[in-house]
């Protein structure tokens, strides 16, 4: 990225080129979050870390 004298412009490239970044990103199908760095892929679906904790229990809590 280079910079001008005009810093609002030189936010607002910025601002689009992350934006059409994150586009290219996988979204989780839970929360509909990107996914920046990893995210599974169970029966076709994408779950970001984040959602797949809600999927975590203790086998305790299933015995009681």
């Amino acid at each position: 990225m280079y910079r001008t004298d005009d810093p609002i412009a030189d936010f607002d490239r910025w601002d689009a080129e992350q934006a059409a970044y994150e586009a290219r990103l996988p979204h989780c199908d839970y929360c509909g979050e990107p996914c920046y760095e990893t995210y599974y892929e169970i029966n076709g679906e994408i779950i970001c870390e984040e959602c797949i904790e809600k999927f975590r229990h203790d086998v305790d809590t299933y015995i009681d």
